[in-house]
């Protein structure tokens, strides 16, 4: 038997189609690993039930209350947003803590052994590899760990999360500072309800909380692959597993939990004047203590470009994401949704400058908006400096005509279109090599 991998929203080149399909069914690349297989299998089979269906509508007859709504750009893309976030907690509710699964989420879409895997990219991050996996404070668990020779960043984290799933406020945070790894770059964590009290490798499970977040981020896409995780459950008696009835109760409830706390995130970027950032540091119940974050709403012309200049204020790593109005990205895989602060070009004085439009400026730094005139932009500062002013990651930003920019930016690196091609594939091979292994 073999493993046949097919991504549905981006095309595989032959040569490594092939690859693939000559690997045996124990094929455990970083990403989509028998545990994420067996996971997606009952996430996929929740999709039409009545009761499911029941919540997914409620979330959108909810979500069509919300600011975002009120864009044209908002109102068509609400039902595939909906689809989108339904499908995370349907991963959410066939996990379970007492018999854990590493699980990759918040991702564009896939076909492996002939299951349609929908996308579930509501809040995700081209750079970011975000897991989850379903604990209880009742048990405890262990975590295995292995960095590629290539890997990501160095920087990753393990965060406890309260309900619900991946979008839960964060309440103890176990970072990769403190996490010792073996020269052949495997590290163990343990996880469980007692404190560290200063032990490295261990992640308190403080109560009430349900599941574990997992960051992991790419800066590289050329290189650097996905550390490899899984988790075990020790000891304790055997639990017998949820019924069917039992899953599609626990589908419905976390898909109602989601459609709650998201409004926050989606009505935040609609309180403030469009065009403009305001970087803070992230508290804890932000997830990722420390690091910057700047959040708001664009909103051009088809004929306008959007002109943002950034300082890194000394960060490791800076990340910038255009999404639709419900902060879904646009295509990141096929087209240039995103560029993060090695992809970019960067100013003589260090400072990076995006230029957003719906169609290419001619300029190495242009972020495609897919086509939006309105949505949100997201960017991210990690790996700061102790005295980091985070508050100078903004320098400025303005609107101009789309033909204007090369004359208004006359040090930018010129791209014509057949560059522009050769740099998307690069792109787009970069990306698939996250699960091509």
């Amino acid at each position: 038997m073999q493993t046949k991998i097919r991504f549905i929203t981006f095309a595989i080149a032959a040569a490594a189609l092939a690859a693939i399909q000559a690997t045996a069914a124990t094929i455990e690349a970083p990403l989509l690993t028998a545990q994420q297989r067996e996971v997606d299998r009952v996430a996929v089979s929740l999709r039409d039930e009545p009761a499911v269906k029941a919540a997914r509508n409620a979330m959108l007859k909810r979500w069509q209350a919300l600011k975002p709504y009120t864009a044209p750009d908002g109102r068509a893309q609400l039902e595939s947003a909906v689809d989108e976030a339904v499908f995370i907690g349907l991963r959410a509710a066939a996990a379970d803590p007492a018999d854990p699964k590493m699980i990759w989420t918040e991702a564009p879409g896939y076909e492996i052994d002939g299951l349609e895997v929908p996308s579930s990219r509501s809040g995700d991050r081209p750079d970011r590899i975000y897991r989850f996996a379903a604990v209880d404070s009742r048990y405890r668990y262990v975590i295995h760990g292995r960095r590629s020779e290539k890997p990501s960043l160095p920087e990753f984290s393990f965060e406890a999360l309260q309900p619900p799933a991946v979008f839960g406020k964060p309440v103890v945070a176990l970072s990769s500072a403190n996490i010792d790894v073996a020269a052949d770059g495997t590290f163990t964590v343990t996880a469980d309800a007692t404190p560290a009290n200063g032990r490295r490798n261990h992640l308190q499970l403080p109560p009430g909380t349900t599941s574990l977040l997992i960051r992991d981020t790419l800066i590289d896409w050329s290189s650097q692959l996905p550390n490899e995780l899984s988790i075990e459950r020790l000891g304790g008696d055997r639990v017998p597993q949820r019924s069917h009835e039992q899953l599609v109760s626990d589908a419905s409830k976390t898909i109602g939990a989601l459609t709650e706390i998201a409004v926050q995130f989606f009505e935040w970027p609609w309180d403030r004047p469009a065009n403009q950032l305001q970087p803070r540091l992230r508290p804890m119940e932000w997830g990722l203590k420390g690091s910057g974050l700047a959040l708001n709403r664009f909103s051009i012309k088809p004929d306008e470009a959007l002109v943002i200049t950034l300082d890194t204020v000394g960060a490791k790593y800076v990340g910038f994401v255009v999404g639709d109005p419900w902060q879904r990205s646009v295509n990141y895989w096929k087209r240039s949704g995103s560029l993060n602060s090695l992809q970019a070009q960067r100013n003589d004085d260090g400072t990076i400058t995006y230029v957003l439009s719906a169609q290419d400026p001619g300029v190495h730094n242009w972020v495609d908006t897919g086509g939006l005139q309105e949505g949100v932009v997201t960017v991210r500062w990690e790996g700061l400096p102790a005295d980091v002013q985070i508050e100078k990651g903004f320098r400025g930003a303005r609107v101009v005509k789309r033909s204007d920019v090369v004359a208004l930016l006359p040090d930018a690196k010129r791209v014509v279109a057949d560059q522009r091609r050769e740099w998307l594939a690069a792109r787009e091979s970069g990306y698939g090599q996250r699960v091509i292994q």
